[in-house]
């Protein structure tokens, strides 16, 4: 759940397993609002905004999550929620909201910690709103409009409950998320509207750059699929109104929940998004449950890079009754979203979740925080602006850098240039190995040795072998993470067949990258006490990013 402090490693949003890739489409992910997105075409209604805002303030009449807990969790457990009793749900240390074990004895591994009946989840099919996401299908497909996603529909969803108000089942529960203007999701594209633009303008490069993207591409999916759909489901809402007796009767909760939709402009589709994919849960372990829904105090689960003491998974009835600890039924006899001990927790222990093994830069644009340690870090930067830096120091003693143009073919179609090609540097990891075949070839073709690739000795090749096979069994399931390896081990084995013939020249490229990327991950002047208490996630964020780079060079050699 999030904390009202922003950057503590405190998860602002539970999710376990792997997210919906295709929900996040870039225009969903990290919602974003630009100021282009300002110009982009809007929703609008016959609602005045006073009345938008006398809605919301019935809802959050409360300005803290920590104030709005004891009614959200009244109704929980009135809607069936289980929790165990040697389980608390409350804010410690100023850490934000969490799950921890009570004092007593521990809970043993493997038992369940709490179950949520699937009818307390929010999903589209279980609002109001999901007749008319029906019904707007086929006209918007007839008009040309890209189909809304699974993740994009749950953010009108809860637009809708959020337009309900009290009268929403869900009520409770969104007065406790960090809906409202002003108790946001910290996450990077929304900075433009919570700090100054002096403020903003102080972030590290990086993720400047990250915002500027998200924000356009927010600004650019609202215009192009979001807007056409809000204005089909207000005329939807509208036919069905005179149907059910003409406009004015006021007993048509579609109608009028539907003019007090809380998704007006790409700011509240971005605040409202960002939330929702902080929150949803879209897969569990492989079960092919991948509609994303928000599941009701699980998500206040916080997040653990290292090692997570609980997981969440889907029981079905039958599995209910045999599994460990709690009652089971709950719901009318449909499946439950069960979490369960990974380990022992003892008392004052918490109960986190894993929401995979992100880098601390996306754990910051997805959930709003970075975490003070993270053995899947990762720093990526554009291969463009570093093989800029490698191409200035090699083409110093060439008339012109056109002599180098071999040389970006080359690496093109070896795919380590080219548009959007990231350059990425791990802890632990030394100087990546394409960042070594780029200043090789690039040395190479500036001192005119460039030639075929040599074959390698074959004993030689053994150990890569090894080192891939065993890399790619530690990865396990992880796809990603297995594809990483074997393109490192590739690259390995390219640079073994262009020989090095200018070790100097080789290191001062490397010393003009180093000096680039801690520019793009650096606070802008420095991290002085002033930005760290205006921008304390960026702050974190450049000095986690500086700690791995300086970890890959810290080997004097290859400099």
């Amino acid at each position: 759940m999030p904390s009202s402090v922003p950057g503590q490693q405190r998860r602002k949003g539970g999710r376990a397993g792997k997210s919906d890739k295709s929900g996040k489409a870039r225009t969903s992910g990290n919602r974003r609002a630009p100021a282009a997105a300002a110009s982009s075409p809007s929703h609008t209604t016959s609602v005045s905004q006073k009345d938008t805002l006398r809605s919301e303030s019935t809802l959050f009449q409360e300005d803290t999550a920590e104030a709005a807990l004891p009614a959200f969790l009244r109704w929980a457990e009135t809607k069936g929620f289980w929790l165990h009793p040697q389980l608390e749900v409350g804010s410690v240390d100023d850490k934000g909201i969490g799950v921890y074990a009570r004092h007593g004895i521990p809970i043993p591994s493997g038992m369940v910690l709490m179950r949520c009946p699937e009818s307390l989840g929010l999903r589209t099919r279980s609002s109001g709103l999901y007749p008319l996401l029906r019904a707007i299908r086929k006209p918007l497909r007839s008009q040309g409009v890209p189909p809304l996603s699974p993740i994009d529909e749950l953010i009108l969803t809860v637009g809708y409950e959020l337009g309900l108000g009290p009268r929403s089942v869900w009520a409770p529960y969104l007065a406790l998320l960090p809906l409202r203007k002003t108790r946001e999701l910290s996450v990077p594209f929304l900075w433009t509207g919570r700090h100054t633009a002096g403020e903003a303008a102080d972030a590290p490069p990086v993720i400047q750059a990250r915002i500027e993207q998200e924000q356009a591409e927010l600004a650019e999916h609202f215009a192009s699929i979001i807007a056409p759909a809000l204005a089909a489901i207000q005329s939807a809402a509208t036919t069905r109104a005179m149907r059910a007796g003409g406009e004015g009767e006021g007993e048509n909760v579609d109608a009028e929940a539907v003019a007090m939709l809380a998704v007006r402009s790409p700011r509240d589709y971005g605040r409202i998004g960002a939330v929702v994919r902080g929150y949803a849960f879209t897969d569990f372990h492989g079960t092919g449950q991948a509609l994303p829904r928000l599941l009701p105090l699980v998500d206040m689960m916080n997040h653990c890079s290292v090692r997570p003491t609980a997981s969440v998974l889907l029981d079905t009835p039958d599995a209910a009754r045999s599994s460990q600890g709690g009652p089971t039924g709950f719901g009318a006899g449909g499946e439950t979203m069960v979490a369960r001990a990974a380990v022992a927790l003892w008392p004052g222990q918490e109960a986190l979740l894993s929401y995979g093994r992100l880098s601390s830069l996306e754990l910051l644009c997805r959930y709003g925080f970075v975490p003070p340690a993270n053995p899947h870090d990762a720093v990526e930067v554009a291969a463009e602006g570093v093989w800029a830096q490698i191409a200035g120091c090699c083409s110093e003693g060439l008339e012109s850098d056109a002599g180098l143009t071999p040389a970006v073919d080359l690496l093109t179609d070896m795919g380590l240039l080219g548009d959007g090609t990231p350059c990425t540097f791990r802890p632990g990891g030394g100087v990546p190995p394409s960042l070594r075949l780029m200043v090789r070839v690039g040395c190479l073709h500036a001192d005119g040795d460039m030639a075929d690739p040599i074959e390698v000795d074959p004993a030689i090749l053994k150990p890569l072998a090894a080192e891939l096979e065993v890399a790619v069994a530690a990865a396990g399931d992880d796809e990603e993470a297995a594809a990483a390896v074997q393109a490192e081990v590739q690259m390995k084995l390219a640079l073994l067949q262009f020989p090095q013939t200018n070790a100097p020249l080789e290191r001062k490229c490397l010393a003009a990258v180093r000096d680039w990327v801690l520019q793009q991950v650096a606070m802008p002047g420095g991290d002085q006490a002033g930005k760290v208490e205006a921008l304390p996630e960026a702050v974190a964020l450049a000095r986690a990013s500086i700690a791995v780079i300086d970890g890959c060079f810290e080997d004097t050699k290859v400099l």
